[in-house]
Formats: structure tokens, C-alpha cells, sequence
């Protein structure tokens, strides 16, 4: 019997492990997932940001051409 308790014990840590590996992968995508989706939203708004000031820079120069020209 204490065969078995020992070989039943192994298995339960052996489980134990492989389950505790899955949930902290399952939780690192998780947590990565959010990172990448805050990422993905911050590059969105420096984009959108960038473009309006090219659009104000360059209506600002159209503008000065504009000037010169009259």
C-alpha cells in the first residue's frame, strides 16, 4: 500500500503541475492580449494625432504660398 500512496502522490503532483502551467499560460495571454490591444489603441490615437497636425501644417504652408503669390 505505501507503494501505491507514493506513485498516487507522484501523479497528483505531476497533474497539479501541468494544470498550474496551463492556468499561468492562460493568464500571461490574457494579460498580453490586454497590452497589446492598449498598444494597438495608443498607436491609433499618435496616428490620428500625427495626421491632423499634417493636415495643419500643410494648409498652414498652403496658406503662406498662397501669400507670397499675391
Amino acid at each position: 500500500m505505501g507503494d501505491n500512496t507514493i506513485l498516487y502522490a507522484i501523479i497528483a503532483l505531476v497533474v497539479g503541475a501541468a494544470i498550474g502551467y496551463l492556468i499561468a499560460k492562460s493568464l500571461e495571454k490574457t494579460k498580453a492580449s490586454k497590452i497589446l490591444q492598449e498598444a494597438e489603441k495608443e498607436a491609433k490615437a499618435v496616428i490620428k494625432e500625427a495626421t491632423v497636425e499634417g493636415e495643419r501644417i500643410k494648409n498652414e504652408k498652403t496658406l503662406n504660398a498662397k501669400e507670397k503669390f499675391i
